[in-house]
């Protein structure tokens, strides 16, 4: 009867995959009394108490296997989850924000993909801000490729000897490039404050990211931690420097700007953030005139249901 008991619920449960991801472990030295999980491209938070002894239950909503960033503190790791897999791990927080990866112990749901992260953020290598941004143009642009270099080779080394999701591993290469592309956009007013004296000119080829990242590309967009705002800033920061001298000229500088954001001929998605980015940044900045010009044209470079409602309200506010 017990024999018949068991084969039931083992049925029962057969028939009852989980939906997403079951994942459940003990944080040891924790802050507060939550984690959380954040979502690569779903950009979902899952917000999951933690018991007085540090124990944590959830069902993670995912539809595909992908990156998942577990947080609590200032301490953060990464997964890889597949759907329909349970995961239990062990994690000493204090250990992981020291970067101690390795520490983390999985007593169920490890997978190479997991452990070629924590082998990568274990052993990457990147200088502290100050370390780089007071380097002069063509020293820091020496770094940043020889930091590339060093990093992409831990995990090929991880690889040649663990089998891994080529996929992923490809969308990964991307994303530990892209704090590192993001120090591009602070150099300039960095350098300046910590190396007064250097007057050194940016060489044309100072961004080694520029043809080394994928742009335009929304499965890279959509997929790979952060990249969204790295992209923004980056579209961003290259139609900001072309239309630099129109700043003095408000209402032009609206109308040409959105001109040359739809001729770039974006993804509707990387569009639709851009533009709802430049709208929000500067519809309280700018002049009534040039502000009437961008309530009349932003459905140009805008069509996300939920940024024009958020439009519409902000407008409603600063115009009569």
């Amino acid at each position: 009867m017990k024999w018949c008991l068991g084969l039931w619920i083992a049925c029962l449960w057969a028939c009852n995959p989980i939906n997403g991801v079951q994942i459940s472990g003990d944080l040891f030295h924790y802050k507060g009394d939550k984690l959380y999980f954040e979502i690569c491209g779903q950009d979902t938070t899952i917000t999951v108490a933690l018991d007085s002894m540090g124990g944590f239950e959830a069902v993670l909503p995912l539809t595909k296997a992908g990156y998942v960033r577990l947080a609590n503190g200032k301490a953060a790791f990464p997964l890889y989850l597949q759907p329909g897999k349970s995961v239990r791990l062990k994690m000493d927080v204090k250990k992981v924000q020291e970067g101690d990866y390795e520490s983390v112990e999985f007593l169920e749901g490890s997978n190479s993909e997991t452990r070629m992260m924590a082998d990568y953020y274990q052993k990457q290598w990147f200088p502290s801000t100050q370390e780089m941004f007071v380097l002069p143009p063509n020293d820091f642009r020496q770094i940043m490729d020889s930091i590339v270099h060093f990093n992409d080779s831990i995990i090929s080394a991880f690889v040649k000897k663990n089998s891994c999701d080529p996929a992923f591993v490809k969308l990964f290469r991307i994303q530990v490039k892209v704090p590192l592309a993001a120090s591009y956009f602070y150099y300039p007013m960095y350098h300046s404050l910590l190396n007064r004296e250097d007057e050194s000119e940016i060489p044309a080829d100072f961004n080694i990211f520029d043809r080394m990242l994928p742009k335009n590309d929304i499965d890279v967009y959509q997929r790979v931690y952060r990249y969204k705002i790295y992209e923004v800033s980056y579209w961003n920061n290259l139609l900001g420097e072309k239309l630099a001298g129109l700043m003095s000229e408000p209402e032009q500088f609206v109308n040409s700007y959105i001109d040359e954001l739809n001729k770039l001929g974006l993804h509707e998605q990387i569009r639709d953030d851009i533009g709802n980015n430049f709208v929000m940044q500067y519809y309280n900045e700018l002049p009534e005139e040039a502000v009437l010009i961008l309530k009349n044209r932003y459905k140009e470079i805008v069509v996300n249901p939920k940024y024009l409602k958020e439009i519409e309200r902000v407008f409603q506010n600063v115009l009569p």
